[in-house]
């Protein structure tokens, strides 16, 4: 009985010691409209994005993608130019990931008029 108290004991003095500090997952906080699409993401450092436009009438430029590096908050956003072009309603979809894994996804409806998207919900 004494050394099932004493390993119980030193277990939980041992077990004190060794902490480990729980990571921050990425978080998407918002998504705009505009010229093109932004997106501000926090926590995301070393993680690879991805912002999806999908709809029926949407010409080149649908799909960005790329790695947030050395910021621990970012603002990602579609190419400037050639900026994705389209018209009529579109899903946005903002993917961050952890090598090919989704670790967060932001998904919206908008109105897209050339290179503008409106009335983003």
């Amino acid at each position: 009985m004494n050394k099932i108290l004493l390993s119980l004991t030193l277990l939980a003095l041992l077990s004190g010691c060794f902490t480990t500090t729980a990571l921050a997952a990425p978080e998407i906080t918002g998504v705009w409209g505009g010229y093109g699409i932004r997106a501000t993401v926090l926590d995301a450092d070393q993680y690879n994005w991805k912002i999806e436009i999908i709809g029926l009438r949407i010409r080149y430029g649908g799909i960005t993608e790329g790695t947030i590096d050395g910021n621990v908050n970012v603002t990602i956003r579609t190419h400037l130019f050639p900026p994705a072009f389209g018209f009529g309603i579109m899903d946005i979809k903002v993917t961050v990931l952890h090598d090919w894994l989704p670790v967060d996804m932001e998904k919206r409806t908008g109105f897209m008029i050339g290179p503008f998207l409106l009335l983003l919900q």
